[in-house]
């Protein structure tokens, strides 16, 4: 399970002063995504971040999940949060405070950059497209020379415009 092993990791990092791996992989729709947003979660809530400086570290590996998801995934007739691409994350831990997250580093790699060209009846490109012009306010719109996403010939190749379940509004806003 995936708190199991983040947990003995978090341990062992701490107990053997070096550095533990987790490799998260597997088929599309297995899981991979969730699995790293629960584990940065509990390695996060393990974390004895009391200081501004750690704290800021954790709320900020958080924070840039929705941003990953956005440019990075897409959705594919198996699975509506697809990610196309790789990620690398390094976490390193302060033992002499006790455990606390002194430093982030992620890594992307392996875009799908034909992603953004063509995709299958059914799929759709990457979410920031379809967010963006779904949320863009009036004033955005105009600055930016936004029109519906109907008109842009990369983002309705599929004639996929929305996925059921998924608010592509609320989803900028975050």
């Amino acid at each position: 399970h995936v708190f199991v092993l983040s947990e003995h990791a978090y341990r062992d990092a701490l107990r053997e002063r070096r550095p533990q791996s987790i490799l998260i992989s597997g088929e599309s729709g297995a899981g991979k995504t969730e699995s790293t947003k629960l584990w940065l979660r509990h390695l996060v809530s393990r974390s004895q971040g009391a200081g501004s400086a750690a704290s800021q570290i954790e709320a900020s590996l958080l924070a840039c999940n929705p941003v990953l998801e956005s440019f990075g995934n897409a959705a594919t007739t198996r699975n509506h949060n697809s990610s196309r691409f790789g990620k690398w994350i390094e976490v390193s831990l302060d033992a002499s405070s006790g455990g606390s997250i002194c430093a982030a580093r992620l890594t992307s790699y392996l875009l799908e950059r034909s992603r953004v060209t063509g995709h299958a009846p059914g799929e759709r490109s990457f979410h920031a497209f379809y967010q963006l012009l779904a949320g863009a306010d009036e004033a955005e719109r105009e600055a930016y020379r936004l029109h519906a996403a109907e008109e842009y010939a990369y983002v309705n190749h599929s004639g996929c415009m929305t996925i059921a379940g998924v608010d592509d509004v609320a989803d900028l806003a975050r």
